[in-house]
């Protein structure tokens, strides 16, 4: 199996992860900021939707979402406990695995001289020179950071580790793009 092949099946095993984060929070406290962690599930699943499909759209997906609909997930943007803020949980659940389906499909279609080509946006192109880079980035360390930070906000709501449910493990192990 190619290197690329094993990062996409590795990014589906991420969003198993992300997902088995969320799964058991109710959406009314998808915004709590316990113990003053500003970064809640709804943030975290709207902000990985939003660096997915920025990145989709750079590679030439079609755009995901109304540009509207990614204002409180940008980069920059400032969570709130304010749950009026966000859309639903499966608004952002259903949000997030198109995104992430979207740029597994969209970097497996990209094609080596795209991949290779330098990143247009020179902010972004600061961290990450090449589309390539920014996809290996997006398909490993960006979802796996944010997901630790849901980890720490369960941990701070008293909630149980989702490696401690068997079928959690499961779910995460078995996952293929």
């Amino acid at each position: 199996m190619s290197l690329l092949n094993e990062t996409l099946d590795h990014a589906a095993m991420c969003e198993a992860w992300t997902l088995c984060t969320v799964d058991d929070v109710p959406d009314e406290q998808f915004a709590d900021q316990p113990a003053g962690l500003t970064n809640h599930p709804a943030w975290v699943l709207g902000h990985l939707t939003f660096a997915f499909d920025n990145l989709a759209r750079e590679l030439g997906a079609a755009p995901g979402r109304d540009e509207s609909w990614y204002a409180p997930f940008m980069g920059g943007s400032t969570p709130t406990n304010d749950r009026s803020a966000y859309p639903s949980k499966s608004e952002l659940i259903d949000a997030f695995k198109d995104s992430c389906a979207t740029l597994r499909r969209t970097v497996e279609q990209a094609g080596e001289s795209k991949l290779n080509a330098p990143v247009a946006d020179e902010m972004i192109r600061t961290f990450f020179p090449s589309y390539g880079r920014w996809a290996a980035h997006a398909l490993t360390a960006e979802g796996a950071f944010h997901t630790g930070q849901l980890s720490a906000w369960r941990r701070a709501k008293s909630m149980p580790s989702v490696f401690d449910q068997e079928s959690n493990l499961q779910r995460m192990l078995e996952a293929k793009r």
